[in-house]
């Protein structure tokens, strides 16, 4: 199994109860699971807890038969090999196309680096717009544009929080097959969140429904 969540529970300081309870989640390399649920429901929580920026209360979060968090485990977020798009893209607005794109990957060598932009920017078919900076981009060129920076480092493993919820209907229906074909392309598991039951019918493999609590 590429990907699994065991029995995890968590909830804030402030909370009487817990957010999330005895949360378990299974994907195979691949694998695209939706988490849907209206607000309060934990689902951004749960991606939270994924990328190392919450530590849960009990239970076991594995990335690619690495344990990420669980009993006296806790790797750092920067070491989880895993790669996040937030709702509101995140992009550096003094930054080109091309340097939030390459953000990530100071490690590599000048021509690996250019070589790997020249495949991103080919993936979500930007190649003309590699000098523009993110406001002279449309809300769907930004989407795709905070997607190559999230992949371009080749996570194990891709989290999207409400990735579509700031497109107009009918940019939305266009990205989400688009994203679909990206992730199918690159065969990245991930896990997305949204409250939008059209997003995880489109895109998903998988769909786990939260309630609120």
């Amino acid at each position: 199994m590429h990907f699994k969540i065991d029995n995890i529970s968590f909830k804030y300081k402030n909370s009487g109860s817990n957010i999330i309870d005895s949360f378990s989640l299974e994907l195979e390399k691949g694998a695209t699971a939706a988490i849907l649920g209206g607000s309060g429901s934990g689902k951004s929580t749960l991606l939270r807890l994924i990328a190392g920026l919450e530590t849960p209360l009990k239970g076991n979060i594995i990335l690619d038969g690495q344990t990420l968090s669980g009993d006296s485990i806790f790797v750092q977020p920067e070491k989880r090999g895993v790669g996040m798009v937030f709702q509101d893209y995140a992009l550096f607005p003094h930054l080109t196309v091309a340097q939030n794109i390459t953000f990530g990957l100071r490690k590599l060598g000048a021509e690996h680096k250019a070589q790997r932009l020249e495949e991103m920017l080919k993936l979500i078919e930007l190649e003309d717009k590699q000098n523009k900076y993110p406001h002279e981009l449309s809300g769907g060129q930004q989407q795709r544009v905070a997607f190559a920076r999230a992949v371009a480092p080749e996570p194990s493993l891709l989290l999207l929080d409400e990735p579509f919820s700031n497109l107009d209907a009918e940019l939305k229906s266009r990205i989400r097959l688009e994203f679909k074909k990206l992730l199918e392309k690159l065969k990245i598991t991930s896990v997305f969140v949204t409250h939008d039951i059209e997003d995880a019918i489109s895109i998903s493999t998988k769909t786990i429904y939260l309630d609120s609590n």
